[in-house]
């Protein structure tokens, strides 16, 4: 199968979903609890198709929590997700799927991984198109990612937050290791469930991404 085809292919399958544009935001934590009092996380994501191949173009607004920033260069960073970040997951039904991080200060982290937590590809070089802006509490960001890297078939999503708890949260967990206690929040939560601590890889608890409608 040429590249070409393999990406008008994608294009067909993830186009039918977000065409016209999908809007979703974050209410609760890891566990299905309410998030603390702040702005959940809204975002946005859509096709766009690109002189150099077709995107996924994601917009995002976040509350802003100036943690610590991670210790980095701007761009990639392998440990981002000890830190503040918003994340975002697709997956296909054969346990194939991409993560894809961003942090606040221009840090980025992309994987694709074929197996529950098996990195297929750590990407290091690669260009997102980001854009951050800082204003108050408030962080805004927008991020492009080629069609390309979206495993086939992608059937299942999810979106994460993390940030140091604060006096606002009333939903924490600490991993014991040395980041102490941090608030993670879902999109689609561990509800239903005996999980007794985040696991962002725990695709089963993913929420439907149509691709037929």
């Amino acid at each position: 199968m040429s590249t070409q085809f393999l990406i008008f292919f994608l294009f067909l399958l993830i186009n039918q979903a977000i065409a016209g544009g999908l809007d979703n935001q974050i209410n609760t934590t890891w566990n299905g609890q309410p998030i603390g009092k702040h702005e959940p996380v809204k975002f946005h994501m859509e096709y766009e198709n690109k002189t150099n191949g077709p995107v996924i173009h994601i917009n995002f607004t976040a509350p802003y929590f100036n943690d610590i920033k991670p210790d980095c260069s701007i761009g990639f960073c392998a440990d981002l997700y000890n830190y503040e970040v918003v994340e975002f997951f697709f997956a296909n039904d054969t346990n194939q799927y991409l993560e894809i991080e961003i942090g606040p200060h221009d840090n980025w982290l992309v994987i694709l991984l074929s197996g529950y937590r098996q990195d297929f590809l750590v990407e290091t070089n690669m260009t997102l198109n980001l854009n951050n802006n800082l204003s108050g509490n408030i962080w805004t960001s927008s991020f492009e990612i080629p069609l390309s890297y979206f495993p086939n078939c992608v059937t299942k999503y999810n979106a994460y937050e993390i940030h140091t708890t604060t006096s606002n949260d009333t939903n924490t967990y600490n991993f014991n290791d040395g980041f102490g206690n941090r608030t993670f929040e879902s999109l689609f939560p561990a509800t239903g469930s005996n999980a007794t601590q985040p696991d962002f890889h725990a695709l089963w608890f993913f929420g439907q991404l149509n691709m037929t409608d």
